[in-house]
């Protein structure tokens, strides 16, 4: 209509031509990477001196980049093993034409019926690129599954697109027939006899009701048709109704026993956690203790030595000042008594000199001279005593700081010491506390996890699942039958692991990603139809159980 012309106009209009541009080249297929390879794969298949008669190309991961997937000698039959039902790939064989034996190549558009449909119409885009890559090209044939790429089928559109249908090389020699007279079964047409109006009337009135009656019969089939279809719909979805209640049942019952079995594990995880931690708290007072006990013996010992050093260092200063004190007592008795000598030599030399006796004053004052000497000597001695006194004094005073000063340093170390075992204990207690909250954390988180996946697979697993899903529902027609088994591959340590059969690519976040031979690890059965496990890549989803094997 001319209001949505209008609209998609003022659309197109709102865009610049660049952006436009960008779109399309974003969209189209790209050539430059991977080209040298590319070319080389094509120029071995069309080379007649080389044996490479089939080359793959599909595209680098979710990019538009085409590349060579796999190259090959063995024909179609082998280039048609190597498609894969979820890619889209570019097949490019050279084979024998069955009537010519003429060497013709072909042109296979691959795209796999569980490719994403998103993906198919952007690559739909390319098919015309490739064909203008691969040129020369005989047959071009579009697939979507393995029947489409038979040997045999591939042969037969080759042989029909041939311009003839023989090769000479077969054409034999054939006997020629003798010909005979030629007849006629010509007669001269009576017009008048041939043409009358009334049976032509009649003829296209017959004509008239039969077609009416072609009509309604087709309307009535068309009618009955459409009822049946629709009873055989309803049936149909009746019973495909009854069997996923019946497996929804089932898989509900089986995600409540293994939440109950995991609340079961989590309690008497939790249970063993709180008496280890226990114990271990036990276990850390009591050590605790014993080490406070240690340390304070040993610092009672080491007091009761300080107070037995410090005590015999007095008493020997003691000991030391008392013999000083009497040997200073003594220098200075004899100094006393040396001075009276000198006093009596001097009075004896007075005396001397009043009776002008002159022998006996220089007798008087030599002896006096002697006691002076004698009296220096001994204050000399006498002050030596007492420096010697002070000095020893002053000597035990500091030896008795130093031991004050090297207790009280040893007392502020073992103080630190006692407030850095402390605080050692602290952080031992709060590591412990803070290890059984995280296991509780986690047994609590490994509960939900199993609730989400549980409601996951409850609740979205026929909502999201792509094509497989309908495998699995065709499987229970008994089309297809599930390669993996319930009761196999268990690794010993309760882990199921599997090996890839088909590749898979994700829809979305929730899946995972695998190719043929990649191992599936930690897999847990929540269905029958779907599976988690963790990828090659470390990735953890949801996958199809029919697309791998148990190991």
């Amino acid at each position: 209509p001319p209001y949505s012309i209008a609209r998609a106009t003022a659309f197109t209009e709102s865009y610049s031509v660049e952006w436009w541009a960008l779109l399309l080249l974003n969209m189209a297929v790209n050539f430059a990477r991977f080209g040298p390879e590319l070319k080389a794969a094509y120029d071995d298949v069309i080379s007649n001196s080389s044996d490479t008669n089939w080359a793959l190309f599909g595209y680098d991961k979710q990019t538009n980049d085409l590349k060579v997937v796999e190259t090959g000698d063995g024909g179609m039959e082998e280039l048609a093993e190597e498609f894969s039902g979820s890619k889209i790939m570019y097949g490019w064989c050279k084979v024998t034409d069955p009537n010519t034996n003429l060497p013709k190549f072909v042109l296979i558009n691959w795209f796999g019926e569980a490719a994403p449909t998103q993906r198919k119409g952007v690559c739909q885009r390319h098919v015309n690129d490739i064909a203008a890559f691969l040129k020369g090209a005989h047959v071009t044939i579009n697939a979507r599954h393995e029947g489409d790429v038979e040997e045999k089928v591939v042969l037969e559109k080759v042989s029909k697109s041939s311009g003839a249908r023989y090769g000479f090389h077969k054409e034999k020699a054939r006997p020629v027939e003798p010909s005979g007279p030629v007849g006629s079964v010509y007669k001269k047409a009576d017009i008048r006899a041939d043409i009358d109006a009334n049976k032509r009337d009649q003829f296209w009135t017959d004509q008239e009701k039969l077609e009416q009656q072609r009509v309604a019969q087709e309307r009535k089939a068309r009618i009955e048709d459409s009822k049946r279809i629709d009873r055989e719909t309803k049936e149909r979805e009746s019973k495909e109704r009854t069997i996923r209640e019946q497996r929804d049942a089932e898989r509900a019952r089986t995600i409540d026993a293994q939440k109950s079995r995991e609340r079961e594990e989590l309690r008497r995880r939790e249970e063993a956690d709180k008496a280890h931690y226990k114990s271990r708290m036990e276990q850390l007072d009591a050590e605790t203790e014993r080490e406070k006990r240690q340390a304070e013996e040993a610092r009672r010992r080491l007091k009761q030595q300080e107070h037995e050093h410090i005590g015999m260092a007095v008493r020997q200063t003691k000991e030391t000042v008392a013999e000083r004190e009497a040997a200073t007592q003594q220098a200075e008795e004899e100094a006393e008594e040396a001075r009276r000598a000198v006093e009596e030599a001097r009075r004896a030399v007075e005396e001397a000199r009043a009776m002008r006796d002159a022998e006996a004053a220089a007798e008087a004052e030599a002896e006096a001279a002697a006691a002076e000497e004698a009296a220096r000597r001994a204050e000399e001695a006498a002050e030596q005593a007492l420096a010697e006194q002070r000095a020893a004094e002053e000597e035990a005073e500091a030896a008795a700081q130093r031991e004050a000063e090297e207790a009280a340093q040893r007392e502020a170390d073992e103080a630190a010491q006692r407030e850095a075992e402390e605080e050692a204990q602290r952080e031992a207690e709060e590591a412990a506390q803070r290890e059984a909250a995280e296991q509780q954390d986690v047994g609590y988180s490994q509960v939900a996890e199993a609730e989400d996946v549980g409601d996951n697979v409850y609740g979205n697993v026929e909502s999201e699942a792509p094509q497989p899903q309908q495998v699995e529902d065709d499987s229970l027609y008994g089309n297809v039958e599930p390669t993996g088994a319930m009761d196999t591959g268990d690794t010993g340590d309760g882990k199921l692991q599997a090996t890839a059969v088909y590749d898979y690519q994700a829809a979305d976040d929730t899946e995972i990603s695998f190719d043929p031979g990649d191992l599936i690890t930690n897999i847990e059965q929540v269905d029958e139809g779907w599976w988690t496990g963790c990828a090659p890549d470390g990735s953890f989803g949801m996958f199809p159980s029919n697309y791998v094997e148990l190991c």
